[in-house]
């Protein structure tokens, strides 16, 4: 029901560390866990962002189907 995705670095020492980030891999459900009825509320809603990215990975991991799968974490610098 979650997808954890851990970040991706070249030093797997630093990749170990760091936190994954979690999905919820049904937008249906996280919508109804949420509370959101309908179609204004989740576009008001503060985690409709959250939802998007979400679904995004699903589909993009669901069309590819890669073997791994990370996600790009941020330089100390911000980058």
């Amino acid at each position: 029901m979650v997808r954890q995705l851990a970040p991706w670095y070249a030093d797997l020492a630093k990749r170990q560390i760091k936190s994954p980030k979690v999905y919820v891999r049904d937008t249906g459900l996280l919508h109804q866990l949420l509370g959101i009825r309908t179609e204004q509320e989740l576009l008001l809603h503060p985690k409709s962002g959250a939802s998007w990215e979400g679904y995004v990975i699903e589909e993009v991991i669901k069309a590819v189907a890669p073997d791994e799968t990370y996600f790009w974490a941020r330089t100390p610098a911000g980058a």
